[in-house]
């Protein structure tokens, strides 16, 4: 965006405020470039009486005004339509989340399927091979080792020590 000033040309100065006697420049302001920016001031008009200069002026900020007023049309436009493009992806997005949930789905429940235990119908009552009645009650930990069956430990040490 540009700001517009009016200034007596160098080498003359005005006695008050629209001085006929002298010649006016226009110069403008580029806002968009930062303060240190070079370039960001220049002069666009030179040799111009002041209601001359001031009647430009105006024209300029009014052409300004509606360019602004079209810049900012433009960046809402641009706005909803990379609203409406991220909203149609994501709502792809969220149909191809929900086919693929679904195929998951039911892969996971036929897995689930194919590991259950086989129901109480399906289960043999028959012992199975080399299983004797005293391997079966006795507790894991106590089971059978290469050594043998070992006995309570507590009975163990009892011993040692009398």
């Amino acid at each position: 965006m540009y700001i517009y000033t009016v200034q007596a040309m160098p080498g003359q100065k005005a006695k008050f405020e629209g001085d006929t006697s002298i010649k006016y420049q226009i110069k403008r302001v580029n806002t968009s470039i930062p303060d240190k920016g070079k370039g960001r001031t220049e002069i666009i008009r030179t040799n111009l009486e002041y209601d001359a200069a001031t009647a430009m002026i105006q024209n300029f900020n009014s052409m300004e005004g509606k360019s602004q007023i079209i810049r900012d049309e433009e960046a809402e436009r641009k706005k909803a339509v990379e609203y409406l493009s991220s909203d149609n992806s994501f709502r792809s997005s969220q149909r191809i989340n929900t086919s693929q949930r679904s195929r998951d789905m039911s892969r996971n429940k036929q897995q689930d399927e194919s590991n259950q235990e086989p129901k109480q119908e399906d289960r043999s009552t028959e012992p199975v091979e080399g299983k004797t009645d005293d391997q079966t009650s006795l507790p894991l930990y106590l089971r059978g080792t290469s050594e043998g069956n070992k006995g309570d430990t507590q009975d163990e040490k009892d011993e040692m020590g009398e």
